[in-house]
């Protein structure tokens, strides 16, 4: 078994989430598993798309009743475009996550364990932004008179330095 696997995360959220994470700025910074081990027939169905904008709206919602209720913005300890990640609906995202248990003591001194995911998702993301810079200067590279040119007589192109 595989240490990563598909998941739903969302960012942990003290005055969501409840006072096991009120003093913890490192869990705060980090993502709750609402859940994980999703198996490749329920990615591939509807279904999960359907319990990601629920649970989407539901955190919408939930957000706009808090602010209504308590007469204040719905602020987090450590990220400060918040409200922008919950409006946007996507503050419950299906990614690929490694999740980790971690024991937490909070006011009372009980033991509760929490679920927390790291995402992995950010590395394809890095991957996807370097490949669209180097294909954007290689069609430049291509469409370039001169390169054309020297692929007319030479029958290819000069070589490609991007590096």
């Amino acid at each position: 078994m595989t240490k990563y696997n598909l998941g739903l995360v969302q960012l942990i959220n003290p005055e969501i989430h409840g006072s096991y994470y009120k003093y913890s700025d490192w869990l705060n910074t980090h993502y709750l598993t609402v859940e994980s081990n999703i198996d490749i027939n329920e990615f591939y169905s509807d279904t999960l798309l359907d319990d990601v904008k629920l649970l989407n709206n539901d955190a919408s919602e939930w957000a706009s009743n808090y602010e209504i209720n308590n007469n204040k913005e719905l602020l987090h300890p450590c990220i400060r475009n918040y409200k922008n990640i919950i409006s946007k609906l996507n503050g419950v995202n299906l990614e690929i996550v490694e999740t980790i248990m971690i024991n937490s003591y909070p006011i009372d001194e009980s033991n509760v364990q929490i679920s927390v995911s790291i995402k992995k998702t950010f590395w394809l993301k890095i991957l996807q932004r370097k490949w669209k810079k180097y294909y954007k200067k290689k069609l430049s590279f291509m469409k370039n008179l001169k390169n054309l040119y020297y692929r007319e007589i030479h029958g290819k192109y000069p070589p490609l330095n991007v590096f």
